[in-house]
């Protein structure tokens, strides 16, 4: 199989939920701040789990992404196929049973500039869309985000991690922390209370994966957590929590079964080269600033090897566990040898990503990959800035102040 088929597989999440079935009263008008981006807010909503099923990117074979939290900044980049695909500001008020957030969305295929401009989003489908946030934070400076992880050398998806408790899709905890979480603490207990799972199953395009999960960074003004689901472990220890002050890096493989100092990781890891470009400058993040300038050094059309050679994905798409690829695996113990295979298919991409870029294409018919949005979280000032599509001369503010 060619690499830039490869590409075609490497499709991101979002989102399965879970939850209730109380009535909706009322749907959602769209404010567009510029192209690709706009902003709702939805005061309105519960965790419908069949009806987001029926509407979400579930279980998909690979993905990327990248974050880093450093002092009072978090940074964080969402890689994903281009497109007329927009990015939505999510703001939510604080109720009696929910504190206010803003937090951002993406990737929804039908979630296109067309449909949002011309009403063409059933109402079903707006139903679900607050349920579908990729990061945000909360007036207590409770930040969440979650990246892709591949849960094929851990036990395959996640069926139950307390049981007995009460049920939360995985893919739901962002929004539901966001609006429950008083600290990142308070977080961790809070998942500890539920019975975390991820059920669904998906055929993409007529293959499907041993099933593609995410992972958790959930930050707070004194300290952060990176939460990881294990499969392979008893029921109640299935939940991994690791505990950092106010640094760390979470890309898309398993943390708690890596030793990174000696270079050891799962087979089945991706973003390694992201990781370690972004932990070799991670004391240049001191200001909003320096944090934007670190997750543009990362930006998926830039380079993800060390040695700064134009080679955009490398490190993300470096492994697929479909058996289709058995014969020319691409992963991060034996990548090096396929390298020039990975750049002549690179140029290609790149010279038609560029064009894309630039406005003078609008099409993606080879399902090509950029950094959908780049997001950098002051926590001090419960606001973020974000960059679409790669274009970091401008970014736009959303705070909750």
């Amino acid at each position: 199989m060619k690499f830039n088929k490869l590409k075609l597989l490497l499709l991101f999440i979002v989102l399965p939920v879970v939850g209730c079935n109380q009535k909706i009263t009322h749907y959602v008008e769209f404010k567009k701040i510029a192209t690709n981006l706009y902003e709702t807010t939805v005061s309105d909503y519960d965790y419908d789990y069949l009806l987001s099923q029926r509407y979400t990117n579930i279980d998909f074979l690979n993905g990327g992404c990248s974050a880093i939290r450093k002092g009072n900044y978090v940074g964080r980049n969402f890689d994903f196929v281009y497109g007329d695909i927009g990015v939505i500001i999510v703001k939510t008020p604080h109720t009696k049973d929910r504190f206010a957030t803003v937090a951002v969305t993406s990737g929804l295929f039908w979630l296109t500039t067309d449909a949002i401009e011309n009403r063409k989003i059933s109402d079903d489908k707006l139903k679900i869309l607050p349920l579908c946030v990729l990061d945000g934070i909360n007036e207590n400076g409770v930040m969440i985000e979650i990246n892709c992880v591949n849960a094929a050398d851990f036990g395959g998806k996640t069926t139950s991690t307390n049981s007995g408790a009460p049920e939360l899709s995985q893919s739901v905890v962002v929004r539901y922390l966001l609006d429950k979480s008083t600290s990142a603490d308070h977080a961790i207990s809070l998942l500890r209370s539920k019975d975390i799972v991820s059920k669904l199953e998906m055929d993409v395009m007529g293959l499907t994966s041993k099933g593609f999960e995410v992972h958790f960074l959930i930050s707070d003004a004194n300290k952060s957590y990176v939460v990881e689901l294990n499969n392979s472990k008893p029921d109640k220890e299935r939940m991994v929590v690791l505990e950092y002050q106010k640094e760390a890096i979470m890309t898309n493989f398993y943390l708690h079964a890596s030793d990174i100092k000696n270079d050891v990781f799962p087979d089945h890891s991706l973003g390694v080269e992201r990781y370690k470009k972004l932990d070799l400058n991670k004391d240049s993040v001191v200001s909003l600033q320096t944090c934007k300038d670190i997750m543009q050094s990362i930006k998926y059309t830039n380079s993800n090897r060390l040695d700064g050679e134009y080679t955009p994905g490398l490190g993300l798409t470096c492994y697929s566990d479909h058996p289709t690829f058995d014969e020319n695996p691409i992963c991060y113990g034996n990548y090096k040898q396929h390298i020039p295979e990975i750049e002549a298919s690179m140029k290609i991409e790149g010279a038609y990503t560029t064009k894309f870029l630039k406005g003078e294409v609008k099409d993606n018919p080879n399902m090509y990959w950029c950094t959908c949005f780049t997001s950098c979280y002051d926590l001090q000032n419960l606001s973020f800035d974000i960059a679409i599509y790669e274009k970091y001369d401008h970014y736009y503010h959303f705070s909750l102040k």
